[in-house]
C-alpha cells in the first residue's frame, strides 16, 4: 500500500480510552509526512537521474558499437587498400620485368645483328685485301712486263711482230 504525504497528514485514529497523547501523535505523524515527502522527493529525483544515466548509457553503447563499426571498417579498407597496393605492386614488377625481358631480347637481337654486320665486314674486308693483293701482284707482273717490254721495245723498235704475246698477257 502506498501513503502519500496527504495521507500520513490526514491519518485520523480513534480516541480511546488511555490511548496517546494526541498532540504528540500529530507531531509524529506531521514529522513522518515530512521525512515521507522527503524521501519520495529523493527517490524521485534518483529516479530521474538513474533514467538520465540510463539514456546516457544508451548513448555511449550507441556510440561505442559506431565506434566498433568504425574500427571495423577502417581495418576492412586497410586490407582492401594492402590488398590493392599489393597487386598493384605484383602487376607493375610484372610489367618491369616482361619489359626488361623484351629490353634484354632487343638488344640481344641487336648484339646478333651488330655481330652478323661485323662478320661480313671482316670477311669484306678479308676479301678486298685479297683482291687488292692480287690486284697490284697483278699491276706489277703488268708494271715489271712493261718494263721488259720496253726495254726490249728500244732494241727493236723498227719491228713490232717480235713482241711475244705471252710478255703482254695479263697474268
Amino acid at each position: 500500500m502506498k501513503y502519500s504525504t496527504d495521507d500520513i497528514l490526514s491519518q485520523t485514529f480513534e480516541s480511546r480510552f488511555r490511548g496517546y497523547d494526541t498532540d504528540q501523535v500529530h507531531e509524529f505523524l506531521y514529522g513522518l509526512s515530512r521525512a515521507w515527502e522527503d524521501m519520495t522527493r529523493q527517490l524521485r529525483e534518483l529516479t530521474e537521474k538513474a533514467e538520465v544515466q540510463e539514456s546516457e548509457i544508451r548513448e555511449y553503447r550507441q556510440r561505442e558499437r559506431a565506434l566498433q563499426d568504425a574500427l571495423s571498417m577502417a581495418r576492412q579498407v586497410s586490407e582492401d587498400v594492402k590488398s590493392s597496393a599489393k597487386r598493384d605492386a605484383d602487376l607493375t614488377i610484372a610489367n618491369a620485368e616482361l619489359k626488361a625481358e623484351r629490353l634484354v631480347s632487343q638488344a640481344e637481337k641487336d648484339v646478333s645483328n651488330a655481330n652478323e654486320i661485323l662478320n661480313r665486314l671482316k670477311q669484306q674486308r678479308a676479301q678486298f685485301e685479297s683482291e687488292l693483293r692480287q690486284s697490284i701482284e697483278t699491276h706489277s707482273k703488268i708494271l715489271s712486263l712493261y718494263t721488259e717490254g720496253e726495254a726490249e721495245l728500244d732494241f727493236d723498235l723498227a719491228s713490232p711482230t717480235n713482241i711475244e704475246p705471252e710478255t703482254l698477257a695479263i697474268q
